[in-house]
């Protein structure tokens, strides 16, 4: 895919600012309005891969396990009591992982999806902040607490309270109200401050 030039066309549903006077939360974001790149993903592909492989690589140790201690149950007469606590344990506690990866997984493909449909059918509004906070966490990330104000198409403006993990911001000098933001918009349901 290197060299390979991506054309992204995003359509305006409202008159918008010049980019020079965008606050972008990521860089990422300023990448993909003026065409140079994707939209921003809220993770890795190989994130996705992993949870995918781990969830496939429990489930069939699982399986295994869980069919060997049953084998050896039934082949041996034995009762299940007399079997090792571990082997025992091994195979349930194995699917048990096996689920878990499977429902985050399962998150992960519906954020892809989300992402998709916002890349594909998302047109541009103007939005503006309306206050920030960043609060300091344990892992020395700072969250971005925004406050901000848009008018979806036809609607009146309504202000909307979101937290960012993820930014590019810095917390020393964040953005003062009344700064310039852009919304990818598909409907009342689906939307991302940029």
């Amino acid at each position: 895919m290197s060299g390979e030039t991506v054309e992204i066309t995003l359509r305006a549903l409202a008159p918008l600012p010049p980019l020079s006077e965008v606050v972008f939360l990521r860089k990422e974001s300023r990448d993909f309005v003026a065409g140079r790149g994707p939209i921003p993903a809220g993770h890795s592909p190989r994130v996705h891969r992993f949870f995918r492989v781990a969830t496939a690589v429990f489930a069939i140790a699982g399986t295994a396990l869980s069919l060997a201690a049953l084998g050896w149950v039934v082949a041996s007469g034995q009762p299940v009591a007399d079997m090792n606590g571990f082997f025992l344990a091994s195979g349930p506690t194995l699917l048990a992982a096996a689920l878990i990866y499977y429902g985050i997984n399962f998150v992960l493909l519906k954020q892809t999806s989300r992402e998709q449909r916002l890349s594909e059918r998302g047109g541009l509004l103007p939005g503006e902040v309306v206050s920030t906070r960043f609060r300091n966490t344990d892992d020395a990330n700072d969250v971005l607490r925004l406050e901000y104000r848009f008018a979806p198409p036809g609607e009146e403006a309504a202000t909307r309270k979101k937290h960012f993990p993820r930014h590019d911001l810095n917390p020393k000098s964040p953005p003062p109200p009344g700064s310039r933001l852009l919304i990818l918009y598909v409907d009342e349901q689906l939307w991302q401050v940029l």
